[in-house]
């Protein structure tokens, strides 16, 4: 017995659908779930986040003219080879070590976190938690599927909050 019309379009919709998030193919969802913009809620690490969307933050910090971020990355290549300036924030290990000892100056006129869901979703601290503060804020952009930005230039809390951070991880208080 031969399928029915609907059973014949899903194919061509999953395939439309695939095709449509390209060059970002690790963070295909289906629109059931809500799409790779969702995805980072039912999986983690390698399923999701490789470090590929490294290129993508270095192009949003130079079209809002960001000099320098914070930065709780996970993946495989050192930020630095993409021209990103950062000062690190843990997660799970600093990926050039020691970590780079650039600091976001104080007087800064705009405070950026870009973090990968991997770090977001505190798998590698669920123990210990260092980012659960972000998961009900929502980011001020998203790079691709797997860094996700947040502005703390206005927010006395979540810079507070980022400084307990760094003492959670034993990293003593952010400058």
């Amino acid at each position: 017995m031969a399928g029915t019309r609907a059973d014949q379009r899903r194919p061509a919709s999953t395939t439309i659908s695939s095709l449509r998030i390209a060059p970002h193919q690790l963070a295909y969802f289906n629109e059931i779930i809500g799409g790779p913009s969702q995805g980072y809620k039912y999986l983690a690490d390698s399923n999701l986040d490789w470090g590929q969307d490294l290129k993508n933050l270095k192009a949003y910090m130079d079209l809002e003219k960001l000099p320098i971020v914070y930065l709780s990355y996970f993946g495989s290549a050192p930020p630095a080879y993409c021209g990103i300036r950062y000062q690190y924030v843990p997660g799970t290990w600093p990926l050039e070590w020691p970590p780079p000892s650039d600091r976001v100056p104080a007087a800064m006129r705009r405070k950026i976190l870009a973090i990968s869901v991997y770090n977001l979703q505190d798998v590698a601290n669920s123990n210990k938690p260092l980012f659960r503060w972000l998961w009900n804020r929502q980011p001020a952009a998203k790079n691709g599927y797997s860094i996700f930005i947040y502005d703390l230039t206005a927010d006395r809390d979540g810079l507070a909050r980022l400084k307990e951070t760094y003492v959670k991880a034993g990293l003593g208080l952010l400058d």
